[in-house]
């Protein structure tokens, strides 16, 4: 991805990822790595000895086994959503540094959406991918939508012992780690933590959360030192943890594409593009999504997924 001879600082990194599980996940760990193979993905399906052979610093006695794909990896956020900016607006696309405060309504139809500004912005459609914030957005054209901020850490930390390079660790507690420079980066996501536009940063999380599980998982964290330690929000599904994508059918010119959970960077490029398609040509054109439509949100029937690899 360049932008008038320009590559995106993305800093991709192709350091894998392993999600480790108890032995009562097994067998649903296998049937995702059945499916992931079949969609041509590269999963290396990992019992307790073998993982401990090839990560020798793992603490293996309580798991049944992991998922690990090679190819996966990382990159600079902040990066990649430059790149995309950058490459939009060069093929036309305008940014308004502004704040949508109220929208304007037709029986069955968006007109218009207000700004902070008190500029009117008139449209044919209106895409919400308002991430954190989209639930308030969604509000304002009469639609509920269970997407609210979940405050999060992320901690940069070192270890005490010296321990081998890392994949992208996760488990099903949702500790999530890997490595970054000459340390690693990572933490403990709490689902119970009070939903709200909170960036205040708990400098104990680390030690009180994080450090216990880290060094259960891998005994040479047990002298682990934190560096730093910064918060954000996950725009969190309360229904299911999963994106809504598509348009409502009350106002089918109002197209939502938020409540990623915490996958947003990764879904991103599909979901855009999903969008796009749906928004010019009335229909998924690559991937059909219906089944991450609204209506599952009206019905309140959840689509939580099985597991990530």
């Amino acid at each position: 991805m360049a932008s008038n001879g320009r590559p995106a600082p993305v800093d991709w990194v192709e350091g894998g990822y392993l999600f480790i599980v108890p032995p009562d996940n097994v067998a649903n760990l296998e049937r995702n790595v059945k499916r992931q193979r079949a969609e041509g993905c590269v999963v290396d399906l990992l019992m307790p000895q073998e993982l401990k052979s090839k990560f020798p610093s793992m603490n293996v006695d309580d798991l049944g086994a992991g998922a690990h794909t090679p190819h996966d990896g990382w990159c600079d956020p902040n990066g990649l959503l430059w790149g995309f900016r950058r490459k939009a607006v060069e093929l036309g696309a305008v940014y308004v540094k502004d704040r949508v405060v109220a929208a304007e309504m037709d029986p069955a139809k968006a007109r218009a959406v207000v700004l902070a500004s008190g500029e009117r912005v008139a449209a044919d459609a209106f895409v919400n991918a308002a991430g954190a914030w989209s639930g308030e957005v969604a509000s304002m054209f009469g639609m509920k939508l269970p997407v609210t901020p979940m405050r999060r850490f992320e901690h940069y930390f070192t270890a005490g012992s010296p321990i081998e390079r890392l994949p992208y660790v996760k488990d099903v507690a949702r500790l999530a780690f890997r490595s970054e420079g000459k340390g690693f980066s990572g933490g403990v996501v709490d689902g119970n933590e009070r939903r709200g536009f909170n960036f205040e940063v708990d400098h104990d999380y680390f030690e009180r959360v994080v450090w216990p599980a880290v060094a259960h998982r891998f005994p040479a964290f047990e002298a682990a030192k934190c560096h730093r330690t910064w918060s954000g929000l996950y725009e969190q599904n309360e229904l299911d943890g999963n994106p809504v994508i598509g348009r409502w059918s009350r106002v089918p010119n109002l197209y939502t594409v938020a409540g990623f959970s915490g996958h947003g960077m990764m879904h991103a490029p599909a979901a855009g593009r999903a969008i796009a398609e749906l928004v010019v040509h009335g229909r998924y054109q690559t991937i059909d999504l219906g089944r991450l439509g609204y209506e599952r949100v009206e019905a309140g029937e959840p689509y939580r997924e099985e597991g990530i690899l």
